[in-house]
């Protein structure tokens, strides 16, 4: 069965109902954690307005995004994508793999851009092609 998840900002997403969410006050994200694979979706919805409303042209975010990635350490390679998943949205995923406690782990982070807001994206688990498998979810990710 799959579950919808209302995210803040007006963000839905829809996964299966291994999925446990929980709001993370300190880090101001949701999380989500397959219990069946371990696989973990942390989510943070983000407004992509300038200080005066103006709108941040696209162009720039993924700059930005891609420089917000930079404080990760330890990642053995990275792979750089941009697409239009659909629902007028687009999509930056950049794909890189880090050791957490002694274990390769895969990540797949994706800023999901709208106009005026971003959904910032980041999978994790042991295994690639689960966490493949969750990112072809986030694709569906819909906004109210």
């Amino acid at each position: 069965m799959m579950m919808c998840h209302k995210i803040g900002g007006g963000w839905v997403i829809t996964l299966p109902d291994s999925f446990k969410a929980e709001y993370v006050e300190s880090d101001k994200m949701y999380q989500l954690t397959d219990e069946q694979n371990g696989v973990t979706v942390r989510l943070a919805p983000m407004s992509a307005r300038k200080e005066n409303g103006e709108l941040i042209p696209k162009e720039g975010l993924g700059k930005a995004y891609a420089h917000s990635l930079d404080s990760l350490g330890g990642r053995a390679s990275v792979k750089e994508a941009e697409h239009d998943i659909g629902n007028g949205f687009l999509s930056m995923s950049f794909e890189y793999t880090q050791f957490v406690k002694g274990e390769l782990n895969f990540f797949i982070s994706c800023g999901i851009y709208c106009d005026g807001a971003i959904l910032s994206t980041s999978i994790s688990g042991t295994v690639r092609e689960d966490c493949e498998k969750v990112l072809e979810y986030i694709k569906e990710v819909v906004r109210e």
